[in-house]
């Protein structure tokens, strides 16, 4: 290489002479003929700077950018015949396929990228972590429209992102700006995740278009992942890191030798990933109901991988969205399980849910080993009110205002909050009031709803079968265990007298907007979007609305299914029903759209609300809409995004 180099800087000098060149391996000539792509050398350089200070590493490196840089050359040229006095000129006549090197440089770069993926990850903390403190303002520098976050579990640095998918890296406490990222045309669902020293990013859209990783200090891409669609684990203490594969396949990189493999114990499809506390190298992976504990090792010929441990989550209980929350020491883990908080005991193997919908939301946020963040549903209905979790004792306490503004954000495993609004805030000190059982705090929000919806229903008040249902409710308000079955009689017993009074069938259809023949356990399933993938522009619109179009995918889950779809801008929502019970679509959005593949079954616009997250007030408005035809059937899912291509719903 030395030999190469020297030759390529006395290019047209006499001095260089065709004895000079004949020294030159064959695919020195041939390296040196097709030169590397720019990109592919500014991620070599980038990496031997990376090196500078680590003399063995960096011979290390040069032995495998040797062997790779020898491996293009022959790959290449093994259908040309090249002599040994051949002078690179004659060697660049050929004509080789340019193809093969580009796709060589790919390779190369996939090994540089991962190879300084592994370095940033091995170096201390871009900035020390320090506690945070009471609920403090955090500026987004020239972001907008926050839309998620993401902190670093060991440094004290956070990613912000907007609804753009720019991003910026800022130090917590106080704010000060790191660096700034513009990730245009990356979709904000899945969000951006940082490595817990702070020093790199990576993002992608769980999709089609691969993953992208940064250096976060400078906000330089680093290397874009074609076979990649989504970060699962940070693995610093092995210098490796595990990724979801495009195919549902997961990807271990090793970040020493460059190297990206089929992870030979995860299970497949996993989408899910957490780091234990107290074991390094050890990771909790796999699917929305099947988990493996398994331990990462640095051997002298790689990555070595050893099976702790597997969990099986029952259904109804299983991993829905979010990240994996640590509690306990990592005794056991907390995640999202549909609208509920799902738990899972590692010493045990149990797991099971605290029923917290329809009053508390997702998602959540740790405040120590043994509390969360939560929020709910305020008194006005519209606005949201903050809580502290206790699960040990399954008490929660209301959060003093200071730690209350904006809407909570899933961050990460790291300690402490973040909340997004006009500003951005995080914290990690609360105050709280006294605290209940939150099985009664549940309860009371769904009398409260259930005896309102009985108000509205006797018209005049004194109208006998509300009445009686009133008292029914009144009368057992008190009982814990037997409230939800008291409050649907209840219900029913009222619906029954009314349709009697009137002179009517309990079978009929009501005059409300609902979905008749749909069976009653059918279950709901939310999509929602700001916009789709563009497609074109909508036809006959003067403001020039973007029509956009998503595919939908269905699959079984044992029950009918209600799908509903709901967007801001205009959508051409393309169903593909592989094995579900599909009963009914619901259509809402501010722009009309339009279904495809739905078949015969109805399709029904509900009206122009629409929502991207489930953190959102449109959300509760969305879901307001989407009651008044679906009633009491359970929304058994929502997934959002503010740019949407493709969806996959059922099947877990």
């Amino acid at each position: 290489m030395a030999i190469a180099t020297a030759i390529a800087a006395c290019a047209g000098m006499t001095a260089c002479t065709r004895i000079q060149e004949a020294a030159l391996a064959v695919e020195d000539k041939v390296n040196s003929a097709y030169p590397m792509a720019p990109e592919t050398r500014v991620a070599q350089e980038r990496l031997v700077l990376l090196l500078e200070g680590d003399p063995k590493g960096l011979a290390h490196f040069k032995s495998q950018r040797d062997t790779r840089l020898s491996l293009r050359a022959l790959t290449c040229s093994k259908s040309a015949s090249i002599g040994r006095f051949d002078s690179i000129a004659a060697v660049r006549s050929l004509e080789l396929d340019r193809a093969c090197f580009q796709e060589q440089d790919k390779e190369l770069q996939k090994f540089y990228g991962v190879r300084t993926i592994g370095l940033l990850l091995a170096q201390p903390p871009l900035r020390p972590l320090r506690p945070l403190g009471p609920s403090s303002v955090v500026s987004p520098g020239k972001l907008a429209s926050l839309s998620t976050g993401a902190f670093a579990r060991d440094a004290g640095v956070a990613l912000v992102q907007d609804v753009r998918g720019d991003a910026a890296l800022v130090q917590i406490p106080g704010g000060t700006m790191v660096s700034q990222m513009p990730l245009q045309g990356v979709s904000v669902a899945p969000a951006a995740k940082v490595s817990p020293n702070g020093r790199v990013v990576g993002t992608g859209d769980g999709r089609r278009q691969g993953m992208t990783f940064y250096e976060a200090e400078t906000g330089t891409r680093i290397w874009q992942s074609a076979e990649a669609a989504g970060m699962l684990a940070w693995l610093p203490e092995v210098s490796a890191l595990v990724l979801a594969g495009l195919d549902g396949s997961t990807l271990l990189a090793d970040g020493q030798d460059g190297t990206i493999v089929a992870h030979p114990m995860s299970p497949r499809h996993s989408s899910f990933a957490m780091s234990m506390p107290a074991h390094p190298g050890r990771l909790l992976i796999g699917t929305a109901r099947e988990l493996s504990l398994i331990d990462h090792v640095r051997g002298p010929s790689g990555v070595s991988t050893n099976l702790v441990k597997q969990f099986s989550i029952p259904s109804g209980h299983g991993i829905t969205s979010g990240n994996l929350i640590p509690m306990r020491s990592g005794k056991s883990v907390l995640f999202a399980s549909m609208r509920d908080i799902g738990w899972l005991d590692l010493d045990s193997g149990r797991s099971g849910i605290w029923r917290s919908a329809p009053y508390f939301g997702i998602p959540f946020a740790k405040l120590d080993e043994t509390h969360v963040m939560v929020d709910s549903i305020g008194d006005d209905a519209v606005s949201t009110k903050t809580w502290s979790f206790d699960i040990d004792n399954e008490m929660v306490a209301p959060v003093a205002a200071g730690a209350t503004r904006g809407l909570l954000i899933d961050a990460g495993d790291r300690i402490g909050f973040m909340r997004r609004g006009n500003q951005l805030w995080v914290g990690d000190q609360i105050e709280t009031g006294d605290a209940s059982k939150i099985e009664s705090v549940v309860a009371d929000y769904e009398f409260r709803l259930q005896l309102k919806k009985l108000e509205q229903q006797s018209e005049p008040a004194s109208t006998l079968p509300a009445a009686v249902a009133r008292q029914d409710l009144m009368a057992m308000h008190g009982g814990e265990a037997a409230r939800a079955a008291a409050m649907a009689t209840a219900g029913a017993r009222a619906a029954l007298e009314a349709a009697r009074a009137t002179g009517r069938s309990g079978n009929e259809k009501p005059s409300t907007p609902g979905l008749g023949g749909v069976p009653a356990d059918a279950q709901v399933h939310v999509v929602g979007v700001y916009e789709g993938r563009s497609k074109t522009r909508r036809a006959g619109s003067s403001s020039g609305h973007p029509l956009g179009e998503i595919n939908v995918t269905l699959r079984g889950t044992g029950r009918p299914m209600v799908l509903v779809l709901t967007s801001y801008e205009p959508v051409e929502w393309k169903v593909v029903n592989a094995g579900s019970q599909l009963a009914a679509v619901l259509l809402s959005g501010y722009h009309a759209s339009s279904v495809k593949g739905a078949g015969n079954v109805p399709v029904l616009r509900i009206g122009s609300e629409y929502a991207y997250s489930s953190a959102s007030p449109g959300y509760l408005k969305l879901r307001s809409a989407v009651a008044r035809y679906a009633g009491a059937r359970e929304i058994r899912s929502f997934q959002g995004g503010y740019t949407g291509t493709d969806f996959i719903v059922g099947g877990n």
